[in-house]
Order: structure tokens, then C-alpha cells, then sequence
């Protein structure tokens, strides 16, 4: 995954994904929308090349949040 920019916010979003939370309880964890939610994970998805319903975007989430080192806000 050498190259990609992720953003603090999808770094976020992704070590939440990792522990299972749904949209919405990302949304209310990170004090944002659904909509915005929806968004950092389909950019998530375009940029590790991944369809909606691939299983493996787990996995590559897992991924970026082990070997990112996640920001603090």
C-alpha cells in the first residue's frame, strides 16, 4: 500500500471498522453524519481498489490501521 494518502478521518473510520462498529456508530463515535461516514469509507474503498461487497476490505482495513500509525485527536 506504498503511495496511498489516507486521512486522518479515514484512519479513524478504519480502525472502527476493524472493531466491527456500524456507520452509525461511527458517525456518533467521531461526532459526525452517516453521510460523512459513507463517504470516508467508499473513499477508503477507491483507493485500496475495492467493490462494496469484496469481504477482503476488511482485512486490507486492518491493514492500514496496524501499519498507519493512527493520529490522536
Amino acid at each position: 500500500m506504498p503511495g496511498f494518502f489516507f486521512t486522518p478521518r479515514e484512519i479513524q473510520a478504519a480502525g472502527l471498522v476493524k472493531e466491527g462498529k456500524t456507520t452509525k456508530e461511527i458517525a456518533e463515535l467521531l461526532v459526525s453524519t452517516t453521510d460523512v461516514i459513507d463517504f470516508h469509507r467508499k473513499n477508503l474503498r477507491k483507493k485500496l481498489d475495492l467493490k462494496k461487497s469484496q469481504q477482503p476490505a476488511v482485512k486490507r482495513l486492518v491493514w492500514i490501521y496496524c501499519y498507519i500509525k493512527p493520529l490522536d485527536f
